[in-house]
Parts: C-alpha cells; sequence; structure tokens
C-alpha cells in the first residue's frame, strides 16, 4: 500500500464537517507531520511542522525528530449553519499520502478542527449536537496490483452522520445540492 501511495495509485477520498468557514477554493495542505506523545492523555497525536519552526530533537535531545511529508488535498468546500449559529465547513478531501491523524491536524492547524475532535480541537468544538468526529472515508480505489485490476469500493454515509448533516443549513444553493447529494445518493460520489 506504502509503494502505491508513494506512485500515485491510491486514492483516499474522504468527507467532514469542520468548524469556521475553511476558505472555499481548492488548495492543497502540505505542511510536514510529526508524532508525539499527547499532553493530556496516553495517546499518539501528529504535530504539524510551521514554517520555520525548529524541528529540534523530541523529549531526550539524542533523539532526532523525524517530519513526514504530508499532502491533503482540499477539493472541495461548501459553508454550513450549525443548529445554534456555529459556522461550519462541509468539506470533500483527498489524501496523497497516508500519516496518521493526517486530515485532523492539517485542518487543526489552518483553524478549523473536526466537528467533534475532542483531541485536535478546542472544547468549544464539541457541539452538543455532534456525537462523534464529522469525518468518515467515503472511497478507497487502489491500482491494479499483481493481476491488474483496480479495486473500487464507495462506503455510503452512516446513519449517525446523516443525522448530523440533516441539521445544519447550506450557505448557498450549491450547498444545498451537495448537501442533498450526499444524503440521498447511496454510492455518494
Amino acid at each position: 500500500a506504502r509503494l502505491q501511495f508513494a506512485g500515485r495509485s491510491v486514492l483516499k477520498a474522504y468527507v467532514c464537517v469542520c468548524c469556521g468557514w475553511l476558505p472555499t477554493e481548492p488548495r492543497l495542505l502540505d505542511s510536514k507531520l510529526l508524532r508525539q506523545r499527547s499532553e493530556r492523555d496516553d495517546c499518539w497525536i501528529t504535530v504539524v511542522a510551521r514554517e520555520g519552526a525548529a524541528t529540534g530533537t523530541a523529549s531526550a535531545p539524542s533523539v532526532p525528530q523525524l517530519w513526514l511529508s504530508a499532502s491533503t488535498e482540499v477539493r472541495h468546500v461548501e459553508h454550513l449553519l450549525g443548529p445554534g449559529g456555529e459556522r461550519l465547513s462541509l468539506v470533500h478531501i483527498v489524501l496523497h499520502t497516508g500519516r496518521t491523524h493526517q486530515i485532523r491536524a492539517h485542518l487543526s492547524a489552518e483553524g478549523h478542527p473536526l466537528a467533534g475532535d475532542t483531541l485536535y480541537g478546542r472544547a468549544t468544538d464539541w457541539l452538543s449536537w455532534c456525537p462523534r468526529l464529522c469525518l468518515h472515508a467515503r472511497r478507497l480505489a487502489i491500482g491494479g496490483g499483481i493481476a491488474g485490476e483496480r479495486i473500487d469500493v464507495e462506503v455510503p454515509l452512516p446513519d449517525d452522520l446523516k443525522a448530523v448533516l440533516r441539521l445544519l443549513t447550506p450557505q448557498s444553493e450549491r450547498g444545498r445540492t451537495e448537501l442533498d447529494r450526499l444524503l440521498l445518493d447511496p454510492s455518494g460520489y
């Protein structure tokens, strides 16, 4: 799988809802990532390398940090309002690399953590009407393997995420069309 990612023969597409209004133009988020222990609990988080930030060492000076390249393509953004008037964005993403928590780390570094993200978001981003992390792997396509056939799997939105999306109000006609398509089309793409 890593070789196929490197050769760009894997497509991993996601849909998510993030806090705030993300800019609507398509773009590439390519900040480097580093996995480190969370201060909040005993889990690993991924941090984003800032432009010009020191990449020094991990907890012990003798252990160099390994910053990994990561590429997250923001393909499509629609602005929404939550039930309490919260500004939210419906985002279609394609990964060009497959790093742990890559989408969560990149969007949080942009100032737009995923709705329901208690690890990368702020406490105020945990919305009462949002019972889960609003991130869904919609499609996985893998280029020809040994036999040469392509595998392409699309996964419909789960019911709990559909319930969250039904609570949101699109801020444009195009946004209404996109939300309806996600909720009504079983294939979703």
